[in-house]
């Protein structure tokens, strides 16, 4: 659970949880494995425009990524009960996360709701390079994407 630095107008936050390819609660995941982020939402009907937002960061506070509706076409005029985010691929260092959620109305800079790092998840290494190698959070946060090439 999280502390509320700030009170906002509603409490629109009322679940996360975290789940792995078969649908498991899960806290642990190799890299490159699938994630999925699923959210509840309560009293926001009141606010049926609401923009959500779930942020990923590390546990010193550095913002990975950030997934947000505002950011993509409106897909439905219904008012959401659940915010679900699909990650295919892991592509962050081994290492610990927090995922972090907001409600707010974008356009005009309103926050609706807040919680900060309200469930952390963890990412094991692998061999992804299959080669014997660990690239670990000492290489930096992201995957390396592409090949290095000498010739």
């Amino acid at each position: 659970s999280s502390t509320r630095e700030t009170e906002y107008h509603a409490k629109i936050f009322k679940g996360i949880r975290i789940l792995d390819k078969k649908n498991n609660l899960c806290e642990t995941f190799s890299v490159l494995s699938p994630m999925r982020v699923e959210v509840e939402l309560g009293d926001n009907d009141i606010y049926p425009d609401a923009d959500y937002g779930i942020s990923i960061s590390t546990p010193a506070g550095q913002r990975v990524t950030s997934f947000a509706t505002w950011m993509y076409p409106k897909k439905s005029k219904q008012t959401p009960c659940k915010l679900s985010l699909d990650i295919p691929q892991i592509k962050y260092s081994p290492g610990s996360y927090r995922i972090s959620l907001s409600a707010t109305f974008h356009s005009s800079g309103e926050w609706l709701d807040r919680v900060e790092n309200a469930v952390i998840f963890h990412v094991e290494a692998a061999d992804i390079f299959r080669s014997g190698k660990i690239f670990t959070s000492d290489y930096g946060v992201l995957l390396p994407e592409g090949e290095l090439d000498i010739g």
